[in-house]
């Protein structure tokens, strides 16, 4: 019963946290002369591109590590 509670909480953490960027991504894109933005998208991808690559190296390091080939 402890597992289906975790794994609730974790999908209702998962799923606001995608309801919110996505309710945030739809204000920002349907306001016409949006002057201030709520989030810089352009700052945001950069971010996500420079996320993705490091925790990609991170897992490649992982695994040759748990495979023995330093």
């Amino acid at each position: 019963m402890a597992k289906e509670r975790t794994m609730r909480v974790a999908l209702g953490f998962i799923l606001g946290v995608a309801v919110t960027v996505g309710g945030v991504f739809i204000y920002d894109t349907t306001q016409p002369f949006a002057v201030n933005p709520i989030v810089n998208w352009s700052n945001a991808v950069e971010r996500k591109d420079y996320l993705v690559e490091y925790f990609a190296a991170r897992f490649d390091r992982l695994l040759k590590w748990s495979t023995f080939q330093y």
